[in-house]
């Protein structure tokens, strides 16, 4: 565990994560939070890449070559050739006896990162995660297994929401939300950025707070510059991040396309009538798990229809899947962003992507159509 770390954020997850690390107990942590989110960066970065066993899954990587990436991580700590092993309850059974070997004073941190790829088709993974920590981990005060997570539904679903030997088992759940704009204006100014509170704004409304995001940031260009060169350039550095970004939360990913899709053409949201009616989803329990999972992955939020009891409407709350709809899905000019500054366009997303941050907030929206126009809301959002 790491004394100093420089992250920004992450106050009350570092608290908790140290917590755990400290407890004398065995633990077992759920990491979970969309991608690009940070997850990954904040257990390492926190526990100092000192791990008694880390691996991290294949995207799409059939079960076969899973098991065998699994072999080559723990060889790595055994220092032996380690054969493939046959299914995941012989592979966590091999990672048991192995911990057992290790004589040290401490935690034994173990790290699987990206948990839900390993969940292949007739995959026995959570019933050997169940064998491996009821029948030995929960009894090892050393032992403290983070399990991480891009894919927030099969987290909610099928760990977090197991009806059999794993419910109820976590010790700890950290769900990472993207940064604040406070956050995202410290995260520029240690990157050296020193750009002005509607500048961050910007940046804000089209990256939605992602520290993948913005990263990508480049001193010494305006902001309409590194949004052309981050996502308008072709094959720039987040060209085809949109495809990713679904392909890799949700297994029916265009089923929720759809559903954003459609959630991104009225700033006062879609009834789930409506949304059946408008994307041909038909209004059953697969609707509903598609509706849950974007919620939970805070791309979608759920508010009370005005002037009818007992019913809800959906709306978009992501804002980087605003700016994809309204400006990258169609466009293919690379200065797309410079050379629209002003149009009616720029100004009708600014007026919805200021909603959304506002709600995201807890501030009510006010009258005025985009943050230009009122100093005092831009900084009310900076202290949420």
């Amino acid at each position: 565990m790491q004394d100093n770390v420089n992250i920004i954020g992450r106050k009350e997850e570092i608290e908790l994560l140290r917590n755990c690390y400290d407890s004398g107990k065995p633990e077992m942590v759920i990491v979970y939070g969309r991608r690009r989110v940070g997850k990954t960066y904040l257990v390492k970065k926190l526990l100092g890449d000192d791990f008694a066993f880390y691996m991290t899954g294949i995207y799409k990587g059939q079960k076969k070559r899973q098991l065998a990436n699994f072999a080559y991580s723990l060889s790595e700590y055994t220092g032996n050739d380690e054969p493939l092993p046959e299914n995941w309850t012989e592979a966590f059974r091999r990672l048991k006896d192995y911990l057992k070997t290790l004589d040290v004073p401490g935690r034994k941190v173990v790290f699987i990162d990206e948990l839900p790829w390993l969940d292949t088709k007739r995959s026995d993974l959570l019933e050997a995660i169940d064998l491996f920590w009821n029948g030995w981990g929960n009894n090892h005060d050393q032992l403290m297994l983070v399990l991480c997570g891009s894919a927030t539904g099969w987290i909610t679903d099928k760990l977090l929401g197991d009806k059999g030997g794993l419910f109820n088992r976590d010790t700890m759940r950290l769900y990472l939300s993207p940064f604040t704009l406070a956050e995202s204006e410290q995260f520029l100014l240690n990157k050296g950025i020193h750009a002005s509170r509607y500048e961050i704004a910007e940046y804000y409304m089209v990256m939605g707070g992602i520290p993948y995001y913005l990263d990508k940031i480049q001193r010494g260009k305006s902001v309409a510059q590194n949004i052309d060169q981050i996502f308008f350039k072709r094959r720039g550095l987040l060209w085809d991040e949109f495809r990713h970004l679904y392909q890799t939360l949700f297994s029916e990913n265009e089923k929720y396309i759809q559903i954003v899709r459609l959630l991104s053409t009225r700033r006062e949201g879609f009834t789930r009538e409506e949304i059946s009616k408008g994307t041909g989803i038909p209004a059953n329990g697969d609707l509903t798990k598609y509706l849950n999972d974007l919620c939970n992955c805070d791309f979608v939020m759920v508010y009370p229809q005005m002037g009818k009891k007992n019913n809800v409407v959906y709306r978009l709350s992501d804002l980087y899947t605003l700016f994809y709809f309204r400006f990258l899905e169609d466009h293919t000019e690379e200065d797309f962003w410079s050379h629209n500054i002003d149009s009616p366009e720029r100004r009708a997303w600014t007026g919805y992507a200021t909603q959304i941050m506002l709600t995201t907030f807890g501030l009510k929206p006010s009258k005025h159509n985009s943050i230009i126009d009122t100093s005092l809301t831009l900084e009310d959002l900076f202290v949420r």
